[in-house]
């Protein structure tokens, strides 16, 4: 069952010296240690809640920053903007594809490329890619925390560098299928894992050896009893309709307990999130880690 805005404040209040404490890098913008400013905050991660809550595809998209400016899945998928939108790219993009529908609805004059859907998706408002000002992680968390609450799925979308990656692995995979069709395994599971561990920095940024938001959200998955399925080309998270809805304090508190606030457990948070995708705590890693 949706928080309300009440109900959301007491849930954010009760592990906002928790936010502060293991994210003091977010005061270098946000001013977290003065209460209005926290509380303006909050009230942005709020309507992101709501408007997730909302969703018109009853999914969310996660990946790297490059899917925000990707005008396929914006146009197909649409964003969240609760609190208007991050970049200036992003706005660019959202601004000709509503002008692209206005077309398509007889609302402006068209240029050839053909009618849109009846009923598409919102571009922004109620979409399912991320894109939003004053953004923390209480306001990424809440994006994962509103829409678990609401029993949707959450998809991987990979930026454009990424696809040689994948298609590399997937094209291996198949190979191997080929090769040894009476052998029983998870060849779409196996590209996926050998896709992780060449494309590490979708997980942790070796550059500032800090964790990267999707090693963030898929924890956040694991806390809401979200189960990952695999597919080539797909890799999708299904909900427990039994798993009670999450809260802040999980969220907040399972993180801390891992270790992500701190570069030290690295390895740790690197073993939670393998065995939540793969039942193997060593089958994704940072190089070097193997041994840990």
């Amino acid at each position: 069952m949706p928080l309300n805005r009440q109900q959301f404040g007491r849930d954010i209040n009760a592990v906002v010296d928790v936010y502060r404490a293991d994210n003091a890098w977010v005061n270098g913008w946000a001013r977290w240690d003065q209460r209005n400013h926290m509380d303006h905050y909050i009230d942005a991660a709020f309507r992101l809640y709501d408007a997730t809550a909302r969703n018109q595809l009853g999914m969310t998209l996660l990946g790297g920053t490059g899917i925000r400016t990707c005008k396929e899945l914006i146009s197909n998928f649409g964003i969240t903007a609760a609190n208007g939108i991050q970049d200036q790219q992003t706005v660019w993009i959202a601004q000709q594809e509503e002008y692209r529908r206005r077309r398509g609805r007889g609302e402006g004059q068209g240029d050839g490329n053909g009618p849109v859907a009846r009923n598409p998706v919102a571009v922004q408002g109620v979409g399912s890619i991320l894109s939003e000002k004053d953004w923390t992680p209480i306001l990424n968390d809440a994006l994962i925390i509103g829409a678990a609450t609401g029993h949707q799925t959450f998809h991987i979308a990979l930026e454009a560098k990424e696809g040689s990656i994948w298609r590399q692995c997937e094209e291996e995979a198949r190979e191997w299928q080929a090769l040894n069709q009476g052998i029983r395994i998870d060849y779409p599971t196996w590209a996926w894992q050998e896709f992780m561990n060449r494309n590490i920095g979708m997980l942790w940024d070796q550059n500032y050896n800090v964790p990267r938001v999707l090693a963030r959200e898929l924890i956040g998955l694991s806390f809401a009893g979200y189960r990952p399925v695999f597919r080539y080309q797909e890799l999708f998270f299904m909900p427990n309709p039994a798993t009670p809805d999450p809260t802040f304090r999980e969220y907040a508190v399972g993180l801390r307990q891992l270790g992500f606030h701190t570069n030290l457990q690295r390895a740790n948070v690197m073993r939670h999130i393998s065995e939540f995708l793969f039942d193997d705590r060593r089958a994704v890693c940072v190089p070097g880690d193997e041994y840990i």
